[in-house]
């Protein structure tokens, strides 16, 4: 069988996102820890200025502090979420790279993937990101067009095959031959009821000579 077209295009891309998913599975944690670190920082620095000493209110060091703390924790968050599902349909995706009639999964991932990419821009990170969906859709397309024309030339050999059999001759139906008639045979005549039979004549009455 001949190998898919775009079989090699869902490869590259399925194993690029699985590969920006272990990078990003593993970078999470290092934001949020980062970002705790340097709202930490910032709260250390508010609690040493002058204005906090003398109760002149909450110093603006340790709001931004807070600030970039949740602002970190939830990027990690995000990171590491969208990571599990890019490493989860980036499997998936490379389990259907030769499949030539179920190609809507890996078109869908690609579109899907290219979208979550775009608010990253034109950056290194962002167009990296946006390269692999982008093979996925690629290739998903090519693998769809193959089997539409598979498809077809089954169909049309199968009219062919199906135009070129022996057709067997119809019967012609014979005429039923008509049912001759056959004449009953008369039944013996009754006896009238005022004729006597006649007595049969023995030796004995017989006249001498």
């Amino acid at each position: 069988m001949e190998k898919p077209k775009g079989s090699i295009y869902i490869s590259i891309g399925s194993i690029g996102m699985i590969v920006l998913s272990g990078i990003g599975i593993l970078l999470s944690p290092f934001l949020i820890i980062v970002s705790s670190w340097i709202a930490k920082l910032f709260r250390e620095i508010g609690t040493i200025l002058p204005g906090h000493a003398r109760g002149a209110g909450y110093p603006a060091e340790m709001v931004m502090g807070r600030f970039i703390s949740g602002i970190g924790i939830a990027i990690g968050i995000i990171v590491l979420v969208v990571s599990g599902l890019q490493l989860a349909f980036g499997i998936l995706t490379w389990k259907k790279k030769d499949d030539l009639v179920n190609t809507t999964f890996p078109l869908a991932v690609g579109i899907a993937f290219a979208a979550l990419a775009l608010p990253m821009g034109f950056t290194a990170l962002g167009l990296i990101q946006l390269a692999f969906p982008i093979l996925l859709i690629v290739g998903a397309t090519l693998n769809r067009q193959q089997g539409n024309e598979l498809r077809a030339q089954a169909h049309y050999h199968t009219a062919q095959q199906m135009t070129y059999l022996p057709q067997s001759p119809i019967p012609i139906a014979e005429k039923p031959a008509e049912p001759v008639a056959v004449k009953a045979a008369a039944p013996d005549e009754p006896v009238p009821a005022n004729v006597e039979p006649e007595e049969p004549v023995s030796a004995t009455d017989a006249p001498e000579e």
